[in-house]
């Protein structure tokens, strides 16, 4: 017993020794991005925001000419319509796919000509049971 608590203070002791001497870093990994503000006391910090009537976030020049909504319109169509994604009002409607006409052939191959006749869930004795049962009650109450 006593040689396995010898043993484990020598363990310890060495490990804490090899910690002890591994050399001490103070700069972090990696590239520093950015300048740190650290500054003598008393210097000013640089402004977050323009002077009052200055333009804001336009560049030397003022607002680029075309996002400029008063500017000179651009001639044609601004955009390629052939590049669309999403579906715009009189787009010329692509012709169906091989899928499409499949599941179209399906469908019509299952279809019925008679309307599809929704199912009563209402039946006409469970009025006249309930009824039934509120008199009862009531009549209950009453002779008591």
């Amino acid at each position: 017993m006593r040689r396995s608590i010898a043993g484990g203070l020598l363990v310890g002791g060495l490990a804490g020794g090899a910690a002890a001497q591994a050399p001490a870093t103070t700069s972090m990994p990696g590239t520093p991005v950015g300048k740190p503000i650290l500054q003598p006391v008393g210097t000013r910090l640089p402004q977050a925001v323009p002077n009052a009537g200055e333009r804001v976030g336009t560049g030397p020049g003022g607002i680029p000419n075309p996002l400029d909504p008063l500017g000179p319109k651009p001639d044609g169509t601004p955009i390629k319509m052939d590049n669309v994604v999403a579906p715009y009002p009189g787009m010329a409607k692509p012709e169906p796919t091989f899928w499409e006409k499949l599941e179209k052939r399906w469908f019509a191959l299952f279809q019925s000509d008679r309307p599809a006749v929704r199912a009563n869930t209402w039946t006409p004795g469970i009025g006249r049971r309930n009824r039934e049962r509120k008199e009862e009650r009531e009549e209950l109450r009453r002779r008591m």
